[in-house]
């Protein structure tokens, strides 16, 4: 088959364009995270990942209270006019939960923490602005994922990542302090707002409006998915926070170096769980339990096929990976990256539980999962920091884990479809042969 067909074969597949996607913000992500360990010092590039770790967790706020709901609802097929009730709702109340971030820097200055905490300073005042200036992106996004354009979605994307990416390629040639970091930020997500307002992919009418049609489903719903999201921010960075409280921001930069390169295993599970969601929505909604089945095998299939090579490539190879992506003066993160490529081949079974769980309809048993499993990983980091034990032992804590959240998914969801692991193996094998046109 010739290159051309691939390539065509491939850019008519959802999963493989939404891969793509993925694939590109994690490159570029990659590639800043890069210039930016060698544009900052050690203790603030500490500093500055702690900031990007705690907005991170509210940017997944906002977005598991309404986007979710996006596509639970706006791919359902209802009237026109629903729909354009729907897009308002959200852009609406999208401004209000930014709104919230108001109560940040009240507390940070009327109740000294200026003083006590000079270090967080950034953290208080930056929330404000950014939290309005990526909102329209982020609206833009959600809207994508539910019209399953994957396309738009990246371009979006591109408009912040690769401008940050060139404001730190300069921060090579000019010195950077963490405000000018941080202000190069925010001018990122300016011009992804001005890119989607000029496409038109969002209106500020939908932010600047009174709607209430549909208000009231998108927060019943979104509350379990906020609370499932927020736990899986909290999860994902509860290792970071802790670390920072017992040990220091030396500590934070060794551990946040191989967690970016994780990015890479969890990269393409991102990219099919997104892709498959409003797909599994579908069907449950259709009632075809065959097909939810045979979906379910091929999502979950097509995530092992890649991800475990990938996590066996890193596991074998992560001394390289930490020197060359961040310098030898991470050199000793490498056990923590071989420990995390080791619960790598767990991402893709808890992602799918995850999403089939929301898409049968139990937001709330998902947010109990992810809760669950937020609690063990606390309750663990806290005793092995406590008793000494370094950042290796945190790492090590994540395998058990995400065994807990697996076994839990797979107990919620067991009725209604089957963990059939080496029947979707082989599915998943099967169509990764034929993505690249070879016959089985």
């Amino acid at each position: 088959m010739r290159i051309s067909n691939i390539i065509r074969k491939v850019g008519a597949s959802t999963r493989s364009v939404s891969f793509l996607n993925s694939f590109f913000s994690a490159l570029v992500g990659l590639g800043t995270f890069m210039l930016l360990t060698r544009v900052l010092s050690k203790s603030n590039f500490g500093a500055w990942a702690f900031f990007i770790s705690v907005f991170t967790m509210f940017d997944m706020l906002r977005s598991g209270m309404l986007g979710s709901a996006t596509v639970k609802f706006y791919t359902e097929k209802v009237p026109d006019l629903q729909l354009r009730q729907i897009e308002r709702s959200v852009g609406q109340l999208g401004a209000k939960i930014s709104a919230f971030t108001l109560v940040i820097p009240l507390i940070y200055f009327f109740f000294g923490l200026e003083e006590s905490y000079p270090a967080y300073s950034l953290i208080a005042y930056a929330f404000v602005p950014l939290s309005f200036i990526n909102l329209i992106p982020s609206v833009a996004t959600w809207f994508c994922q539910a019209k399953q354009g994957f396309k738009q979605m990246l371009y979006v994307r591109a408009a912040s990542q690769l401008s940050f990416l060139l404001f730190a390629v300069a921060g090579l040639f000019w010195e950077y302090s963490l405000n000018t970091v941080f202000l190069g930020y925010m001018g990122s997500w300016l011009i992804a707002t001005l890119y989607v307002l000029s496409a038109r992919l969002v209106k500020l009418s939908w932010i600047l409006n009174k709607e209430r049609a549909f208000r009231a489903q998108l927060l019943s719903y979104g509350k379990f998915t906020m609370t499932t999201l927020l736990g899986s921010n909290m999860l994902k960075n509860s290792d970071t926070y802790l670390i920072m409280g017992f040990l220091n921001e030396f500590s934070v930069a060794r551990y946040s170096v191989p967690d970016r390169i994780l990015g890479f295993i969890d990269m393409p599970i991102r990219a099919f769980t997104t892709a498959d969601f409003p797909r599994f929505v579908a069907l449950v909604n259709q009632k075809l339990e065959e097909e939810l089945q045979d979906a379910f095998n091929k999502g979950l299939g097509l995530a092992l096929v890649v991800v475990w090579p990938i996590s066996l490539a890193v596991f074998l190879g992560a001394e390289e990976l930490v020197v060359h992506i961040a310098g030898p003066n991470y050199r000793d993160s490498s056990l923590i990256l071989r420990i995390f490529a080791i619960y790598g081949f767990l991402l893709p079974l808890d992602r799918y539980t995850g999403i089939m769980i929301d898409a049968l309809g139990f937001p709330k048993k998902n947010m109990y999962k992810v809760l669950s499993m937020l609690l063990l990983n606390v309750v663990l980091d806290v005793v092995v920091l406590s008793l000494g034990y370094g950042v290796e032992s945190v790492a090590m804590v994540s395998l058990a884990t995400y065994s807990l959240g697996v076994t839990f998914g797979f107990i919620v969801i067991r009725k209604k479809v089957k963990l059939e692991i080496f029947k979707s193996l082989s599915i998943g094998l099967k169509l990764m042969l034929l993505k690249i046109g070879l016959k089985v």
